[in-house]
C-alpha cells in the first residue's frame, strides 16, 4: 500500500537574509529530513512486511488448500477404513459361524465315531458271544456224547446213583480214578457198557483213558475187569486197591493174554502166598517175553510192553513160606514193606531181595525179629541205592554201620553202635544212652527224649552236633544245658518243650541261626534270659514261650525290638504278661502275624484268644511236641502268610514249629 508523499517546499529567500531565523530552519529541515528517512525506511519496511504478509498469505492459502485436500483424503481412508471394517466384521462373523459350524461338524465326527466304537464293540460282542454259544454248544454236543453223561445216564436208567469219583475222572481226566469209593458190581457193569463192551450206548470213548484206578468190592468185579483190560488197548497204568487172591487170578489171566499194560500197583494187598507166587510169576513170564522178543522186534515191528512194578506193600498179606520172599525179583521196584514177614524174613532171604532189586529206594523190615547185624552188613553191599529204611522192633540188630542210608527209624532200645557218613534223619527220638558208638557227621535232626544230660554224659555219648540244624529235647531233664548249646553253632529249630534245667545263665551265646524256638514249660527263666536271648538270636521268627510263669512285660518289651523278624508268639498261661505288654509288641514288631494269648485281641494280626481256644487246646499249645495234642492238628494253619482271622472264626490249632 502506498502512501502520497508531500511535496518539497523550494527555499524561501527570507532565509538567505535572515541568519538566525535561517538557523533554526536549517535545524527543522534537518529533522523533516530525517523523519522522511525515517519514514521512507519504515515505508520501506512496511512493503517488506506486506511482501511478506503477502507471500504469507498466498503461502497459508496453499497450505490450506493442502489441508483441505489432506482432509479430503483423511475423510477418504476412513470412509475406506469403515467400509473394511465393516468388511471384516462380515469376515469375523462369517468366520465365527463356520467355526460354529466346524465344531458342529466336529462334534458330529465325533458322535460318529463313538457310535463306531460302540458298533465295533457290539460287534466283538457279538462274535463272541457266537463263538461262545458255539463252543457252549460244541460242549453240549460233547457233553452229551461224553462218558460221564452216558455213565450218569445208564447209572440212573440201571436205579442207582453214579459214583462221583468215576463221573469226575470220566469228564475230566484220562484217567478212570475210584480208589476211595468201593465200586461194586453193578457200577462197574455200567462202566464196562460206557466202555463199548456189552452195549452200543457208546463206542469210541474207551480209547481216551490209559490209567485204571479201582477199588472192587467182591470178587465177581474181577471178572469184569478182566474182559475191561482185555478190551482197552489204551490202557496203560492198573492200580487196585485191596486185591485178594481171586481177583490176582483175574488180573494176572488179563495181563498175560495182553501186552498194553506196562505199569501195576497194588495198594493194601491182602494176598496170601499163592497170589503173591501169581503176581510175580506173571511178572517174570511177561518180562521175559519181552526180551525174547527184543531180537526180533525189527522184522515184525510189533513188541510186547516189559511190566513193571514200583512198590509192593506187604503188610497187610499173610507170607507164610520163604520161597514166596524169595520170588521178590523187581529190576523196577523202588519201595518195599515187608512189615509182616518178620516171622521168616532172615538175613539170607533179605539179601537175596536186595540183590534181585538193585533199585529199591526204600526198605521197611519193622518186626523182624530174625535179622542180626550181618544184614546191615548186606545193606552197604547189595542196596547202594537204599536211602531210607526201618528197623523198628529187629531185636537181633545191635551194630548199624550204613554207607550209603540218609534216614534210618529205629527205636535204638538195643543199638550200640551207630556209624553213617550219609545219615542225616532219625525220625525217632532217642530215648537211652546205650551207644558206645555214635558217629553221624552227616546228621540234621536229632529228637532226644525224656534223658537226663550233663555235659559229661553229652561229651561220652559223641553227639555230633557239626551240621545239626534241628536240636528237639523232649521231657528232658538237662544240667548246665547252654554249655550244650554253646557247641551247637549251625541250629536253626531249638525245642525245649517239657524240659527241666533251664536257668537265665544257661542262655548266653545261644547259635544266631535259631528261628524256631520252644521253651514251653520253661518256669525258671526270666526277663534277663528273654534278654540275652534277644542279643544272641537276631533271626527268631516263631517262639513259644508257653507257661514260662516269670516272663513279664518286660520281656516283651526286649523282644520288640525295630530289627526283630519275629512272625508268631505263643504266651499261653504266663500270667505276668498283660495285654498292654503285648499290645506294645504288636506295636513295634512290624512283621509280626501271630500272637497267642488268652485274652489278648487285635484285628491286624492273627490271634489266638480265650474266646476261640477251647480248653483242651489251650492245654495243647506247645510248639514243637504238646502233650495230648490231637492228631487232626495242623501247624500250616499258623503260616505267616495265612489269611487274617476274625475274632468269631474258630481256631482248631496252636502255634507250631
Amino acid at each position: 500500500m502506498e502512501y502520497p508523499r508531500t511535496p518539497a517546499k523550494e527555499p524561501s529567500t527570507q532565509r538567505e537574509t535572515d541568519t538566525p531565523n535561517n538557523n533554526a530552519s536549517r535545524l527543522t529541515f534537518d529533522t523533516l529530513q530525517r523523519l522522511e528517512t525515517e519514514v521512507s525506511m519504515k515505508e520501506q519496511k512496511i512493503e517488506d512486511l506486506t511482501r511478506l504478509l503477502t507471500e504469507t498469505e498466498a503461502a497459508l492459502k496453499l497450505a490450506t488448500h493442502q489441508l483441505e485436500s489432506e482432509r479430503n483424503t483423511v475423510q477418504h481412508l476412513r470412509s475406506e477404513l469403515n467400509k473394511k471394517e465393516k468388511l471384516t466384521d462380515c469376515l469375523s462373523k462369517e468366520l465365527i459361524c463356520k467355526k460354529d459350524h466346524c465344531d458342529q461338524l466336529a462334534e458330529e465326527n465325533r458322535g460318529i465315531l463313538v457310535e463306531s466304537q460302540r458298533l465295533q464293540q457290539l460287534q466283538k460282542d457279538l462274535t463272541s458271544e457266537v463263538r461262545h454259544k458255539s463252543q457252549v454248544a460244541v460242549q453240549l454236543t460233547h457233553q452229551v456224547e461224553s462218558p460221564s453223561t452216558q455213565y450218569m445216564d445208564l447209572c440212573f436208567n440201571l436205579g442207582f446213583p453214579p459214583p462221583s469219583e468215576i463221573l469226575q475222572s470220566l469228564h475230566t481226566d484220562s484217567a478212570i480214578r475210584c480208589g476211595g469209593h468201593l465200586v461194586t458190581f453193578k457200577e462197574l457193569s455200567a462202566l464196562c457198557e460206557v466202555l463199548g463192551l456189552g452195549s452200543v450206548v457208546n463206542t469210541k470213548h474207551w480209547v481216551e483213558f490209559h490209567t485204571l484206578d479201582l477199588r472192587l468190592d467182591g470178587d465177581e468185579c474181577y471178572v469184569l475187569l478182566e474182559e475191561l483190560i482185555r478190551c482197552m488197548p489204551t490202557l496203560k497204568t492198573l492200580i487196585l486197591h485191596e486185591i485178594t487172591d481171586n481177583g490176582i487170578k483175574s488180573v494176572m489171566s488179563a495181563l498175560r493174554a495182553t501186552s498194553w499194560v506196562h505199569t501195576i500197583e497194588f495198594s493194601k494187598c491182602k494176598l496170601t502166598d499163592t497170589g503173591l507166587n501169581l503176581l510175580f510169576t506173571t511178572i517174570q513170564h511177561r518180562n521175559a517175553l519181552v526180551k525174547a522178543q527184543q531180537g526180533t522186534a525189527s522184522k515184525t515191528g510189533k513188541t510186547s510192553m516189559s511190566l513193571s512194578i514200583s512198590s509192593l506193600d506187604l503188610s497187610r498179606c499173610k507170607v507164610a513160606k520163604e520161597a514166596t520172599l524169595r520170588m521178590i525179583a523187581l529190576e523196577t521196584l523202588t519201595v518195599l514193606s515187608l512189615v509182616g514177614t518178620g516171622g521168616i524174613l532172615t538175613d539170607a532171604i533179605a539179601q537175596s531181595i536186595m540183590q534181585s532189586c538193585p533199585n529199591l529206594h526204600e526198605l521197611d523190615v519193622s518186626d523182624a525179629i530174625k535179622l542180626t547185624n550181618g544184614f546191615i552188613s548186606d545193606v552197604n553191599t547189595f542196596g547202594p541205592r537204599l536211602r531210607n529204611l526201618n528197623l523198628t522192633g529187629c531185636k537181633g540188630i545191635t551194630r548199624i554201620s550204613l554207607k550209603n542210608v540218609t534216614t534210618l527209624i529205629s527205636a535204638f532200645d538195643r543199638v550200640t553202635h551207630l556209624e553213617s557218613e550219609s545219615l542225616e534223619n532219625l525220625p525217632t527220638a532217642l530215648e537211652s544212652l546205650c551207644f558206645v558208638t555214635l558217629h553221624t557227621p552227616k546228621l540234621l535232626a536229632l529228637t532226644l527224649k525224656n534223658l537226663s544230660l550233663t555235659p559229661r554224659e553229652w561229651d561220652l555219648l559223641e553227639i555230633p552236633t557239626q551240621n545239626v540244624k534241628t536240636l528237639n529235647f523232649m521231657s528232658c531233664k538237662l544240667t548246665k544245658v547252654g554249655d550244650l548249646l554253646r557247641r551247637c553253632r549251625t541250629i536253626e529249630s531249638l525245642s525245649l518243650s517239657m524240659s527241666r534245667g533251664l536257668v537265665d545263665a544257661d542262655v548266653v551265646m545261644w547259635c544266631p541261626r535259631i528261628r524256631n524256638l520252644d521253651l514251653t514249660n520253661s518256669y525258671y527263666i526270666s526277663d534277663n534270659a528273654i534278654q540275652a536271648l534277644v542279643q544272641c538270636c537276631q533271626r527268631l521268627e516263631k517262639v513259644s514261650l508257653q507257661r514260662c510263669s516269670n516272663i513279664t512285660d518286660v520281656g516283651l518289651r526286649h523282644i520288640a525290638q525295630p530289627t526283630s523278624h519275629l512272625i508268631e508268639l505263643n504266651v499261653l498261661e504266663c500270667p505276668k504278661i498283660t495285654v498292654l505288654g503285648i499290645d506294645f509288641l504288636v506295636s513295634n514288631v512290624s512283621s509280626m502275624r501271630c500272637v497267642i494269648h488268652e485274652t489278648y485281641q487285635n484285628r491286624n494280626i492273627n490271634v489266638l484268644s480265650e474266646n476261640n481256644l477251647s480248653a483242651s487246646t489251650l492245654d495243647s499249645a506247645s510248639s514243637l511236641s504238646p502233650p495230648k495234642r490231637p492228631a487232626s492238628l495242623s501247624a500250616s494253619t499258623f503260616s505267616p502268610l495265612s489269611t487274617k482271622l476274625s475274632m468269631s472264626s474258630p481256631i482248631r490249632t496252636p502255634i507250631s514249629f
